[in-house]
């Protein structure tokens, strides 16, 4: 494959409605540093996604806790984290 995938995830706790949050992040290019456009995030192997042009992901109203999450991109290794979206205190 050709390079890695670094990702950004950021973990909002939204305390609007108190039950959910969200996982929002950037795909980019190890090793040139640019936004990856297109790439699959896979969130449990059931919610899915694309980047958009800039690299930007964004997975809203989601009940707290563990998610495992996999980036996949032609010509890349493919990605797996492991988040852990807590409750605010």
């Amino acid at each position: 494959m050709k390079n890695l995938l670094f990702v950004l995830a950021v973990l909002l706790p939204i305390s609007l409605f108190g039950q959910v949050g969200q996982i929002q992040g950037k795909v980019v290019d190890n090793s040139t540093k640019q936004p990856v456009v297109g790439a699959l995030i896979v969130l449990n192997d059931a919610s899915k996604t694309r980047s958009d042009l800039d690299g930007k992901y964004n997975f809203k109203d989601l009940p707290y806790g563990t998610y495992s999450m996999k980036i996949i991109m032609l010509s890349f290794d493919t990605m797996k984290v492991e988040l852990t979206l807590d409750q605010p205190s």
